[in-house]
């Protein structure tokens, strides 16, 4: 029970005490590193995709994806760090650049912040 609000105290802290593009850099940095846990996705651009959908869903975040004009969208029913988000976007860009590292591919994270948070990322075909 103590793990959300303890991540929620622990951004609001960094938030008042980090600039800005550096709480950004370290963001990524934490999306890099938890990546770094599971293994390489295999197969080509979709299956990879696929299978980043399922890491989520394996994490909490039942998700969708989508097909977009030189990519593809991961859309998800709700937020599975809502309660640490409230609104920021920080925890968002960990979760683009877990997923970056994981697809081998550009990942841009859209997320709904307001009283339904959703996660959103799009994926674009790597070149």
């Amino acid at each position: 029970k103590a793990y959300i609000p303890f991540v929620a105290n622990l951004l609001r802290v960094l938030r008042e005490r980090v600039p800005p593009g550096e709480l950004d850099e370290i963001m990524h940095l934490v999306g890099r590193r938890f990546a770094a846990e599971w293994p390489r996705l295999r197969g080509d651009f979709p299956q990879r995709v696929e299978a980043a959908s399922m890491l989520l869903e394996e994490l909490g975040a039942l998700n969708t994806i989508e097909r977009l004009n030189g990519g593809l969208m991961i859309r998800g029913y709700g937020c599975l760090l809502s309660a640490a988000v409230h609104g920021r976007p920080e925890v968002c860009r960990a979760m683009e650049s877990l997923l970056a590292e994981l697809l081998e591919a550009p990942v841009r994270e859209c997320c709904e912040r307001g009283e339904r948070p959703r996660c959103c990322f799009e994926v674009t075909t790597p070149h």
